[in-house]
């Protein structure tokens, strides 16, 4: 998990919060709180997400984490919104791999919940079933049919 970004990545998220004072900006608060809402689901009401993402501010020599919430937000948006992330592959066929870019997305979630938090069990356990055969929005690539 500790190399999920790499330095040109820190760097560049690290660009995006400079010129707000080492803070993240009130827009990329926002992003955040919906990403860790959506994969905590009722168990965001248990941590202090928005006090502590507001309270945080990089400095020199400290360990960036603003600059990491910026750059795993890059990230977010890389596989959110661009055609490789979705059905680009499958546009053309009725029948192709349906790849999901949600495994991988779950990874940068775990990375930036995890400069704080540890993953809840109860996240983790729910994860790994769906992922592992069972159905849902966490399953990885499947050969789908389209009729």
């Amino acid at each position: 998990m500790a190399a999920l970004l790499s330095k040109e990545q820190i760097d560049a998220g690290s660009q995006l919060v400079f010129t707000t004072g080492n803070r993240l900006t009130a827009s990329q608060i926002t992003d955040l709180l919906s990403i860790f809402r959506g994969y905590l689901g009722p168990l965001a009401s248990e941590y202090p997400l928005r006090a502590t993402l507001e309270a945080e501010q990089d400095i020199p020599d400290g360990d960036f984490k603003c600059a990491k919430l910026a750059a795993c937000l890059n990230l977010f948006q890389e596989l959110q919104f661009t055609p490789a992330s979705g059905f680009a592959a499958t546009v053309a066929n009725r029948t192709g791999f349906n790849f999901s870019a949600d495994g991988e997305v779950y990874e940068i979630f775990k990375y930036a919940f995890g400069l704080y938090w540890d993953i809840p069990a109860e996240l983790e356990i729910r994860f790994n079933s769906l992922s592992s055969g069972g159905t849902g929005s966490f399953q990885q690539g499947a050969f789908v049919r389209r009729p």
